[in-house]
């Protein structure tokens, strides 16, 4: 009988042995996975300042691009405008030289005639 006390008073102290080492362990793995988790917490906090760093930035890219197309509309306007005006100024050129010449040649024609009826009187 004596046996089987001291070996059930062995058992219960391996079996206790067993049990504080296996929450020593446990202990450990929750210390780890907790020093995991923090670090993965503050990887993922780097992260995404980076990330509404660079959407800040794409933000400042886009307006910047967006101004400067509205400027190049607003400068075609403007040339397309000019062009324009440069046409319209080169035909009243044309159309008035016609005119012009069209007077020279008439007054040197019409000159000789008038001055003909003038001689005639």
């Amino acid at each position: 009988a004596e046996l089987t006390i001291e070996s059930s008073a062995k058992s219960q102290r391996a079996a206790s042995l067993q049990a504080r080492a296996a929450e020593e362990i446990a202990a450990k793995k929750e210390l780890r996975l907790n020093e995991a988790i923090k670090s993965l917490t503050n990887r993922d906090r780097q992260q995404q300042e980076h990330l509404l760093e660079k959407q800040h930035h794409i933000q400042r890219l886009t307006a910047t691009i967006q101004r400067l197309q509205d400027e190049l509309v607003e400068s075609h306007k403007q040339a397309t405008t000019a062009l324009q005006q440069s046409v319209a100024a080169v035909r009243a050129e044309n159309f008035l030289q016609v005119l012009v010449d069209e007077e020279n040649t008439t007054a040197a024609g019409g000159g000789g005639g008038g001055r003909g009826k003038e001689g005639g009187r």
